[in-house]
């Protein structure tokens, strides 16, 4: 792809977290002004509005830092594995939730757009201290709690044959 695009697209990202930072700061600053005047009821809404924009600023900045750091573990963990293993285990459900379709509903901007949520079928096992979630039907039906279940352990292991990371699956 073009690097010019990339670089436009920083860029703009760039501006608009700088604008949300400054945009906090200077509803704060109104409320000065509005306290000159002696609007004291929009002095108390410039102040919490400020606040609100600096912690909505501060909850981009954080899912952005924490998305970039899992997207570095990852690329980390592709790059160290030298080794991937395979081995089928028997683990245990350790528990079972079912979350019902719903709707929730997001302005943006003056419209409001349905989000729709699918139902779930939460099955949460264990393996040697390796826990997973699995969204499936069919072993949510089929298996009750501390029943035991075929998995596949994946063990991903660096040059020294030290183990990076363990995940489990289901077989095929």
């Amino acid at each position: 792809m073009n690097t010019n695009f990339f670089a436009s697209v920083v860029s703009e990202l760039k501006e608009f977290f700088i604008w949300i930072h400054e945009s906090g700061f200077e509803v704060i600053g109104w409320s000065i002004e509005d306290y000159r005047h002696g609007d004291i009821i929009d002095v108390v809404l410039d102040i919490i509005l400020g606040i609100l924009g600096i912690l909505c600023a501060l909850l981009i900045d954080f899912l952005v830092i924490y998305g970039t750091y899992i997207l570095f573990r990852r690329i980390l963990i592709i790059l160290k594995t030298k080794e991937i293993k395979h081995y089928n285990v028997i683990g245990i459900i350790k528990s079972k939730e079912h979350q019902v379709s719903y709707v929730s509903h997001m302005y943006t901007g003056k419209v409001l757009i349905p989000i729709y949520h699918e139902e779930e079928y939460n099955v949460y096992v264990e393996y040697d201290e390796v826990e997973e979630v699995f969204n499936n039907e069919k072993i949510f039906k089929k298996y009750e709690e501390e029943d035991q279940i075929s998995l596949i352990l994946i063990e991903k292991l660096d040059k020294n044959n030290d183990i990076i990371e363990r995940t489990l699956e289901l077989p095929k």
